[in-house]
């Protein structure tokens, strides 16, 4: 999680994510639309070249690097 370009607004979003575990709910809590959410996790995700949240049906899981990631967010 050191890369200098990372946005600061997708970090605190996927915090939410997390803080929620909702997608949806973070949505609400930050209103903005749910496409939106997981539009600025996906991005995150893929700028730092790692998975950071399993999405399930249901539900969701913080992989092991999101975990450490969720410390520096």
């Amino acid at each position: 999680m050191t890369s200098v370009n990372t946005d600061l607004n997708s970090l605190l979003i996927f915090a939410q994510v997390v803080q929620s575990n909702s997608f949806s709910k973070a949505a609400h809590l930050l209103r903005v639309r749910v496409s939106t959410v997981s539009r600025r996790v996906s991005e995150l995700e893929k700028q730092l070249g790692v998975r950071l949240i399993e999405r399930l049906t249901r539900a969701l899981r913080l992989t092991s690097v999101g975990s450490e990631g969720l410390v520096h967010a």
